[in-house]
């Protein structure tokens, strides 16, 4: 994560453990949460970063991983409502790799528990109007693996100001860094009175 403004509190949650298959079988969320407190003159938005797991598995029961990445999802899901507890009121953002697309079951998980919504989806588009993020050139396939999801009081709180955009143009310059295009979040907050 890169920001104009200096970080806050950074806490790096590695103890989460995903159930998959009801009880059956617990799973490490490999690569934990990151919670990083961005101070602005609003007050502080709390940035949850996340990378959930890729489609990469030897797992024949779940051969593109979907629901390890659901189980993740629902684990960071519950650790952000532990630390938020009333999203209407909150202001957080969860960003990162989720390695899923949007409407999967990982980012509806990550959304909602039950009828409690936890976050709203944020579209994003680069310059010439392409949602993708991840590609995979090797087969010609361009994805929307990075997402950007906006808690329901930073959005109303901030008159729906949250937006994200898609950069990376021209994208051989990203390449040579990553597979994947970086997510941009702008979110103008009002000063507390």
């Amino acid at each position: 994560m890169l920001s104009r403004v200096p970080l806050g509190r950074v806490t790096l949650h590695r103890d989460l453990k995903a159930r998959r298959h009801g009880a059956e079988e617990e799973a490490a969320v490999r690569r934990g949460l990151l919670e990083l407190e961005v101070p602005t003159p609003g007050g502080v938005i709390t940035v949850f970063v996340v990378h959930l797991k890729s489609r990469l598995t030897d797992d024949k029961q779940d051969p593109a991983a979907e629901d390890l990445r659901v189980a993740e999802a629902q684990t960071v899901r519950d650790r952000v409502l532990e630390l938020c507890p009333e999203p209407s009121v909150a202001r957080f953002v969860i960003v990162g790799d989720f390695n899923d697309t949007p409407g999967s079951r990982a980012l509806k998980a990550m959304q909602a528990r039950g009828k409690t919504e936890i976050a709203t989806w944020l579209d994003a588009l680069d310059e010439r109007g392409q949602r993708w993020t991840h590609a995979y050139t090797q087969i010609g396939v361009y994805s929307r693996f990075d997402q950007a999801l906006v808690s329901e009081g930073l959005r109303r709180g901030n008159s729906g100001n949250a937006t994200a955009r898609v950069a990376g143009e021209p994208w051989v310059e990203v390449a040579a860094a990553s597979d994947h295009r970086p997510l941009v979040l702008r979110v103008r907050t009002n000063p507390l009175p």
